[in-house]
């Protein structure tokens, strides 16, 4: 069943069901939204999104089939006849510039302080011009919300924020950063990351509170931020201990010393 559509809803009325929800809530509506926008997808299966929805959510916060029941019945997404689900396209550029002004303002808790997203990455980019000049530039043609897209050794790279990404992608011909909290258990993380080359080779993920990263990349950006967060904000990231050892469990790494 399909819930009528509020495309003609008042933003007030979307801001106040913004508020109202919950992050699983605003996950799938995120992940739908860089599917939309980022990779043109037409929507995604329930099965696409319910591996990495259980890492963060079921146990907790409900399941993903009540989440997508929800949303259907509030209007804000459609349901395909295939178990496909998808922003409804009269929706997507009102909720994308709404979810974009909520991740610009979020708050971040470095150790100097808590910072604003945009601010940070506003910073990055003024630190970067400073530390190594014309290594780093923002592009212009790529539009992306909640993030920016900057070029590096002409190559793309994606700086994003997100509640959670439930579904992985990324740009053939570029990179993505991801700032997102990790969950405790990371193995279906890992698991992506490790049997999915063209993830582990342009996709990092990090969790400025918890000073964690999950990176395979050899991204220049990736490099660059490190230092950043390192001189600018005294924070070091490490990667979190059951991610060192599944990829001492599938060969990818030894700790060896001798």
């Amino acid at each position: 069943m399909q819930a009528q559509n509020p495309a003609g809803a008042s933003l007030e009325a979307l801001q106040a069901w913004l508020r109202e929800k919950s992050e699983p809530h605003l996950s799938v509506l995120s992940t739908l939204l860089d599917a939309h926008g980022l990779f043109g997808e037409t929507g995604l299966a329930s099965v696409a999104l319910q591996p990495l929805f259980e890492t963060w959510y079921a146990a907790n916060e409900g399941s993903l089939v009540d989440t997508l029941a929800d949303l259907v019945q509030s209007g804000w997404l459609e349901a395909g006849s295939d178990s496909r689900y998808a922003v409804p396209e009269g929706l997507r550029q009102t909720l994308t510039t709404e979810l974009a002004g909520c991740t610009d303002s979020s708050s971040l808790q470095l150790p100097d302080g808590p910072v604003r997203f945009g601010e940070l990455v506003e910073d990055f980019f003024r630190f970067c011009q400073s530390e190594w000049p014309g290594q780093l530039e923002v592009e212009q043609a790529t539009r992306v919300w909640g993030g920016q897209a900057f070029t590096s050794q002409g190559r793309r790279h994606l700086v994003l924020l997100r509640p959670t990404p439930l579904w992985l992608d990324v740009h053939a011909e570029g990179y993505t950063l991801i700032f997102c909290k990790l969950p405790e258990a990371i193995e279906p993380l890992t698991e992506q990351l490790v049997s999915r080359p063209a993830l582990n080779q342009r996709l990092t993920l990090c969790d400025l509170e918890k000073a964690q990263k999950m990176n395979l990349t050899r991204s220049d950006l990736f490099v660059y931020f490190e230092r950043y967060l390192r001189r600018a904000h005294g924070l070091r990231l490490l990667p979190p201990p059951t991610f060192t050892q599944g990829l001492v469990d599938r060969g990818w790494l030894s700790l060896d010393k001798g």
